[in-house]
């Protein structure tokens, strides 16, 4: 009896494996139903890549769908952490590194595990993410470990945003912070920025047109606040001053232009011709009396 049993054991499990290896064969599409482990309080999401697998869809256990293109070969498995905000530490460093540039973020952690247990940053893969309700204009933030953010290129279509991952640490989806400029009305002439929506830390350029007779009298810049924001005079006509946290507003008066030639007054006769003439008649004279006198000596 206990052999029958084990042969019917081992049927079943050959049997297993060969449907497996098939489907592998079939498709590089790999849809998981994904497990999680716990580190603290927060859900790491590992998923083991088949061999020749080129694309694994996930359904991560918030709903949220992730699908993950591109798979370089020799990776063992897939991991998206999603970090949760009461994973407070860690969550107060990204809002710090992406503020001007995002908020309502959702920072993940994305990466590859090879068979020999290396980590491997998803470099050249294509991700596709559900963009939640909350967030209207999503953008994705590459983070790394030095503090450095990256807005990545994305493309939007249907509720999902899709980008191409570097060789950061961590992704971040969030909604884009749009700062605005105000330019004052101003009489005098009129004013040019390069920018109407920068991005916090951007340099933006002013360029002041002044009316026939104006000129530039001041340039200043306001934050949200109505604190003055430092501005550089580029000695070529344009303005600049760096975005910050925030909307700003722009003030250019101008002024009425001061003649550079000096109105002209009295006689306008040249002097150097009389001057001159004056020294020939002199030395001429004393000529004169030197020739006289020697003519004198000789009689």
């Amino acid at each position: 009896m206990k052999k029958l049993l084990t042969v019917i054991l081992t049927l079943v499990l050959l049997l297993s494996c060969s449907t497996v290896c098939f489907a592998a064969e079939e498709s590089d599409t790999y849809t998981a139903d994904v497990y999680a482990k716990y580190i603290g309080n927060s859900a790491k999401t590992e998923i083991v890549v088949p061999d020749g697998a080129d694309e694994i869809k996930v359904q991560l256990p918030d709903g949220t769908e992730i699908v993950v293109e591109d798979i370089p070969d020799d990776v063992y498995t897939l991991v998206i952490f999603p970090i949760p905000a009461d994973e407070k530490e860690a969550h107060a460093w990204f809002t710090e590194v992406t503020s001007g540039k995002g908020t309502e973020i959702a920072p993940y952690e994305i990466y590859f595990v090879t068979a020999a247990g290396d980590k491997l940053v998803p470099n050249g893969a294509e991700i596709t993410m559900g963009v939640p309700d909350s967030i209207d204009q999503p953008i994705v933030l590459a983070v790394d470990k030095n503090n450095t953010v990256t807005e990545l290129a994305t493309a939007v279509k249907d509720g999902k945003i899709t980008f191409t991952a570097d060789d950061s640490d961590y992704y971040v989806l969030a909604e884009k912070v749009i700062h605005s400029v105000k330019v004052e009305d101003t009489n005098g002439g009129d004013v040019e920025i390069d920018k109407e929506n920068p991005e916090t830390g951007e340099d933006v350029a002013i360029t002041p047109d002044p009316d026939d007779g104006k000129v530039v009298d001041k340039v200043v810049v306001k934050d949200e606040d109505g604190n003055e924001i430092s501005v550089i005079d580029n000695g070529d006509g344009t303005y600049t001053y760096e975005q910050p946290d925030g909307d700003v507003t722009i003030e250019v008066t101008f002024k009425d232009k001061i003649p550079t030639d000096s109105p002209q007054t009295g006689d306008n006769t040249l002097l150097w011709p009389w001057l001159l003439l004056l020294i020939l008649s002199a030395m001429g004279i004393v000529a004169i009396c030197y020739e006289q006198r020697r003519n004198k000596a000789v009689k």
